[in-house]
Formats: structure tokens, C-alpha cells, sequence
């Protein structure tokens, strides 16, 4: 998979995840996706590295979600007390 194809399944994955509000199995996400595990690990990898300030991604052996960053925690906490 080229750069610019790791992109756009990482845009993918990021408006899925957003769009879902909550963990998408890694499963599911492949196969909406069209993707094979290794491709998806570039993705989420891409996806990682461009995401900063407010979100984050968490990615674990089934799952992937978006959430809320360590460092704009707090604001939201204060926000939703």
C-alpha cells in the first residue's frame, strides 16, 4: 500500500471511528474496509501520528476507538462536572 492509499484508509478509519462514538472491532472495521490486518496497522499507525491536542487513538487486540486525549481530559472533565 502506497503513502497516499495509507492515507485515505486512515481518513477512513478516523471518520468511521467518529461516526460510530464509541470501539469498532478491528473485525468489522476490516471488512468495511476492504483491508487485511496488516494494512489496518499502517492506518491506525498513520492515524496515531497525525492526531494531536484533543483526540487520540486506542487501538487493542479486537478494538479500535477514537478518544478523548490525556491532555484535553481535564477540560472535558471540568465541562461535563
Amino acid at each position: 500500500m502506497d503513502e497516499h492509499q495509507e492515507k485515505m484508509l486512515a481518513d477512513r478509519i478516523e471518520a468511521l471511528l467518529f461516526s460510530e462514538g464509541g470501539p469498532l472491532a478491528r473485525a468489522k472495521l476490516s471488512k468495511l474496509l476492504t483491508c487485511n490486518d496488516t494494512e489496518l496497522e499502517e492506518a491506525f499507525a498513520t492515524l496515531s501520528g497525525r492526531l494531536s491536542g484533543g483526540l487520540s487513538i486506542v487501538v487493542t487486540e479486537k478494538e479500535a476507538a477514537l478518544v478523548v486525549s490525556k491532555e484535553a481530559a481535564p477540560a472535558v472533565e471540568e465541562a461535563y462536572a
